[in-house]
C-alpha cells in the first residue's frame, strides 16, 4: 500500500512540475511541433483523471494536479519566511507545529496522501528571492525529509 501512495506521489509531483514549466502561450516541443495552451491543459486533466482513479482504486485520497501546480505558483513568488537558520532547525520526527512555529507561519501544502496505511504531507515555505523555498515531508504526522532550495 505505502508502494502506491508513494507511486502517486511522484506522479503527482512530476505532473505539477510539467506544467509548472510550461505556462507560456505556446511551447515548442523537442520534435519541433507546437503544444498550445488548450493541449497543456488536456494533457493536465488527462493526468488528473489518471492520479485520481489510480487514487480511487489504492483507496488513497490524493492532491489534484491542480490543487499541487497552485502551490508550487505561491511558493515560487518568494517573499516568504524560509532562511538557512531556520531551515538548519529543522529535525527528524518534528510535527507540522514543531516546524511552523520555527518557520514563523502556515507552510504550502502541495502534496497530501491518505490511505488506511499511512497519512503522507508535503509543506513548503517560501523563501525571500524568487524560487527560494525549504520542503518538509511528513509521514504520520513527523516530519521525515528536509530540502531547500536557493536559500543563503
Amino acid at each position: 500500500m505505502k508502494k502506491k501512495m508513494i507511486m502517486l506521489l511522484l506522479a503527482l509531483s512530476l505532473s505539477a512540475a510539467a506544467i509548472a514549466c510550461g505556462g507560456s502561450e505556446e511551447t515548442a516541443v523537442e520534435d519541433s511541433t507546437e503544444t498550445t495552451t488548450d493541449d497543456i491543459e488536456d494533457a493536465v486533466e488527462e493526468a488528473d483523471e489518471a492520479i485520481q482513479d489510480a487514487a480511487e482504486q489504492a483507496d488513497t485520497d490524493v492532491t489534484t494536479v491542480d490543487e499541487a501546480t497552485e502551490a508550487m505558483e505561491d511558493v515560487a513568488k518568494g517573499g516568504g519566511p524560509a532562511t538557512m537558520d531556520k531551515y538548519t532547525q529543522l529535525e527528524n520526527g518534528m510535527t507540522y507545529d514543531e516546524v511552523k512555529e520555527i518557520m514563523g507561519e502556515d507552510g504550502v501544502e502541495s502534496v497530501a496522501a491518505e490511505n488506511d496505511a499511512t497519512n503522507i504531507q508535503i509543506y513548503q515555505w517560501a523563501g525571500e528571492t524568487p524560487g527560494s523555498n525549504v520542503t518538509v515531508t511528513f509521514q504520520d504526522g513527523a516530519a521525515t525529509t528536509f530540502a531547500q532550495v536557493g536559500l543563503e
